[in-house]
């Protein structure tokens, strides 16, 4: 790959600089990886194998989006919440590229990995820890679909606020002719040397791959109206969810596919709320017995484009999200591993679900992300389990 410096000329304040290099993978198709310099005021591009690139072009887009973001630009101090950061992590190696070279885990596909004993096991053990919690709230347990309806996930805004992660299912029509066809192309592609790439003309699709795990649980609760007296109901749930996210797609950090274990909470305010207290309570004990290098601030969502800057600060002014941030000791990083969240009344009022007084309801989410969490165990103390924190070695078999 080629690499092309740009000068920004600007200084990015260091919380734009992540939405600055995410928006970047979509400004142009050519661009392969992307990263900023040590100063941090020039830009570093690989471009893409096969492709080229009008250097002054790139560098006008460049230059363009890193205006747009500064001048929209509202700064707001977070809130930390908890910090264990005078912590000395065990192991500051390489952890993805030690997993892969020791077989921990196989790429197969971007963003796609196979998972080996080592890791899949830790992940069941901090699963049964985010299970115990979820039981202790007496939350009742369901499993959800991979597939969400077009129609669920727009009532969700998400196709006006991130539009970019949105993976789409779709099959082949209900047509024979069309069918055959298909197949006899496949054939043919297929003696020349493999498929590496479907198209498929005039394909519609009512459902994508889910996004979020908690989405189905308020959509099966549409229309619903909570018992009198009834002050709320807590869920815990576990699914696959798929973000495309471009060039940002990278080892277990950021998985296109990846696992998400969650405890929602949907009631009154004072239920929602008192729930994601205890989940921050729990959560910063856990912290302290993993004994992680880590932080839990307040944080915003990657809104992509629109009224992106206005959602960011009325979430953060508002404290709406919590984010448990763990260090990554070989590259000086931090890493969102899960998030404790407050959505109001907008998935109430946006399902119809209601407080027997007729008022809709409020909601909220503790989120962990499964295959991330022990991306960051591993960083910390490596990838074999005798050297990891006794609360999980204590749960594995």
């Amino acid at each position: 790959m080629s690499t092309i410096k740009i000068e920004l000329g600007t200084q990015l304040p260091a919380d734009l600089k992540k939405d600055f290099i995410h928006k970047m993978y979509y400004s142009d198709s050519s661009v392969g990886t992307c990263a900023f310099d040590e100063k941090g005021t020039s830009l570093l591009l690989d471009l893409k194998e096969g492709t080229t690139c009008i250097p002054d072009v790139l560098e006008k887009k460049a230059r363009e989006l890193a205006a747009s973001l500064s001048s929209s630009y509202i700064p707001i101090k977070k809130i930390v919440y908890f910090d264990q950061s005078d912590i000395t992590p065990r192991y500051c190696e390489d952890i993805e590229q030690v997993l892969l070279d020791q077989g921990h885990i196989h790429q197969l596909g971007q963003g796609q990995y196979a998972l080996g004993p080592n890791v899949t096991n830790l992940i069941r053990a901090l699963d049964s820890l985010f299970i115990e919690f979820g039981r202790s709230q007496g939350a009742r347990e369901y499993a959800v679909p991979t597939l969400i309806p077009v129609e669920t996930l727009a009532a969700c805004d998400y196709f006006t606020s991130f539009p970019h992660t949105v993976t789409f299912a779709f099959h082949l029509p209900e047509d024979l002719k069309r069918i055959e066809d298909f197949m006899a192309s496949a054939r043919e592609q297929r003696s020349k040397g493999g498929i590496k790439q479907i198209e498929i003309e005039e394909v519609k699709t009512d459902v994508v791959l889910s996004p979020a795990v908690c989405y189905h649980i308020y959509h099966m609760q549409e229309d619903l109206s909570f018992d009198k007296g009834e002050q709320g109901r807590t869920f815990l749930c576990k699914g696959k969810c798929f973000r495309y996210e471009s060039g940002t797609l990278n080892g277990l950090e950021r998985m296109w596919d990846f696992t998400m274990r969650e405890v929602v909470f949907v009631g009154s305010n004072d239920y929602v709320q008192s729930g994601r207290e205890r989940s921050l309570d729990w959560v910063i004990d856990l912290l302290k017995q993993l004994g992680l290098k880590c932080r839990v601030e307040t944080a915003s969502d990657p809104f992509f484009a629109g009224d992106a800057v206005k959602k960011k600060a009325f979430q953060q002014t508002l404290q709406l999200k919590y984010e448990i941030l763990v260090d990554l000791p070989w590259k000086d990083t931090l890493l969102a591993v899960g998030s404790m969240n407050i959505h109001q009344n907008f998935f109430g009022k946006t399902f119809n679900i209601s407080l027997e007084n007729g008022t809709h309801v409020e909601t909220g989410c503790t989120a962990f992300g499964l295959e991330r969490f022990a991306l960051a165990v591993m960083a910390q103390y490596g990838p074999e389990p005798e050297h990891w924190p006794e609360i999980l070695t204590s749960r594995m078999t």
